[in-house]
């Protein structure tokens, strides 16, 4: 009996990536991904990839491959509207049928669906193999924050 071969299972992580706040949170979270993991799955975030060109349509191109290459994709859907860009690549993958986990931890609701329905517009939702992760961001940074305050509000 030898030793078996763990596999490794490549994660797209779409997200906006528009600002500071948007980078260091998809950062963490992909290395976080990595390390509890311990290496079977790694993160491919577009904002790690090497954009060596000035042309448009080599960075969508680029960023689409990898979206193909994968084994599944996470995509972030905070918001009250999604990042466009974001869409076109769920889309994307729906369409290779690609394994994927939308992330939702904005509390703030959006879209078009009453109550029942998501928190986006319904043209991104019902795809197949499709799981939901959502969650109160502010809730548990509240909570969070208590659990560690210094009695004065510091973290």
């Amino acid at each position: 009996m030898g030793s078996e071969e763990i596999k490794e299972y490549t994660i797209y992580f779409a997200g906006p990536l528009f600002d500071h706040k948007d980078l260091i949170g998809n950062a963490i979270l992909s290395t976080y991904i990595d390390k509890v993991s311990e290496g079977k799955y790694r993160c491919i975030a577009p904002q790690n990839l090497e954009q060596a060109t000035d042309k448009l349509v080599d960075i969508r191109n680029q960023d689409l491959s990898y979206v193909l290459a994968c084994d599944l994709a996470i995509f972030n859907f905070d918001g009250t509207e999604l990042s466009s860009g974001t869409v076109v690549e769920f889309l994307y993958a729906k369409l290779l049928d690609v394994p994927s986990v939308v992330i939702r931890s904005d509390f703030r609701g959006g879209g078009d669906q009453d109550r029942e329905g998501d928190r986006w517009n319904l043209m991104a939702s019902f795809y197949p193999r499709t799981r939901k992760l959502e969650f109160n961001s502010m809730e548990w940074y509240q909570r969070e924050r208590k659990a560690t305050s210094d009695g004065e509000g510091s973290i």
